[in-house]
């Protein structure tokens, strides 16, 4: 790929036509590697950041980290202590690393070593664009000199493409809805669960005694089977919405959803936020989990959701309550 991007530059800049030269690319953060090429030719790049404030931050802290022995050279952390990354953020446990992996050492240091690389072509970059805005943490332009906020990037109505194919029918089955009344939940496309977590959020969707939008895409589960059984669709029926994917950011804005739960995916995040729609908070891995704990700590615009095994039903149920007693 490296030749393949070099070619093309080359070829667009020997160009006669100055419309047709390139004088500034944009690389997505997990391909930072790639800046080097324009770099090198004397092009201007901005390596866009699609996380929170919070991980930026963390990335730029690693050699202080390793220096610190906080950490070791795999990113294992040596001490049990919180890290302030900034100053209107919570403190960062090791359990909030972005990659942390106490079940699976060989992931967590192939991440680590993938994240230092990411954060070291970074510094490189003329300008770092980041999908959040200045009041939401003033102090992250402090980060850099280059850092520029540009979000919330949402799709102004337009389509801008998804992961699965979306199923529009949730938009007509929100309308006849009461106002502020349905429980949307969607966890995004690189969360996996047993099948009992599955079972249980199912009957606390159930139990709950609300309207429920789920989408409860096949890629839910490593294996092959349905993620929910006819059964169950037969006894939610007239309540409950089942799909296999959604246009979020139409469902978080129609005046029925009430309140979103959610892996806390950065985008899903600032889709949310900018709704007004609060969160229950059920993360899954990487930077979930930290956007979690500010979500809840810090922006205080959701409560968290314990992702046990078992007893997700009943927590469901608790926090419903708590939500429509806050008036969330």
């Amino acid at each position: 790929m490296p030749g393949y991007l070099e070619n093309l530059l080359k070829e667009a800049n020997q160009s006669s036509k100055m419309d047709d030269r390139i004088c500034g690319v944009i690389v997505d953060s997990p391909m930072a590697w790639m800046m080097e090429i324009p770099k090198k030719m004397g092009i201007k790049v901005a390596v866009f950041w699609c996380s929170t404030p919070g991980s930026l931050a963390l990335g730029f802290k690693i050699p202080e980290l390793l220096q610190s022995k906080f950490i070791d050279s795999d990113g294992t952390p040596l001490q049990n202590e919180s890290i302030q990354l900034l100053p209107s953020l919570p403190a960062m446990d090791t359990t909030d690393l972005l990659w942390y992996f106490p079940s699976d050492p060989n992931s967590q240091k192939s991440m680590f070593h993938i994240i230092k690389d990411i954060m070291r072509h970074m510094q490189n970059a003329n300008w770092v664009l980041c999908n959040w805005f200045q009041e939401l943490n003033p102090a992250a332009s402090n980060l850099s000199p280059n850092i520029l906020s540009i979000g919330p990037l949402l799709a102004n109505g337009q389509s801008a493409g998804s992961f699965c194919s979306e199923d529009s029918t949730c938009l007509s089955w929100l309308d006849k809805q009461p106002k502020s009344s349905v429980v949307y939940v969607a966890f995004g496309s690189t969360s996996r669960f047993s099948q009992q977590q599955l079972d249980e959020l199912g009957l606390g969707l159930e139990l709950m005694g609300r309207p429920f939008l789920w989408v409860a895409w096949s890629g839910l589960k490593d294996v092959s089977t349905p993620v929910y059984m006819n059964e169950y669709t037969e006894r939610v029926a007239g309540r409950g919405k089942i799909v296999e994917w959604a246009p979020q950011e139409a469902v978080l804005a129609h005046p029925s959803t009430a309140c979103f739960v959610t892996h806390c995916g950065w985008s899903s995040f600032m889709e949310s936020l900018s709704m007004g729609v609060p969160l229950l908070c059920w993360p899954y891995f990487g930077d979930q989990l930290y956007t979690r704990t500010c979500v809840c700590e810090a922006w205080r615009v959701g409560m968290r959701l314990k992702a046990d095994d078992g007893g997700v039903c009943m927590r469901l149920r608790t926090r419903w309550r708590r939500f429509c007693l806050m008036g969330l």
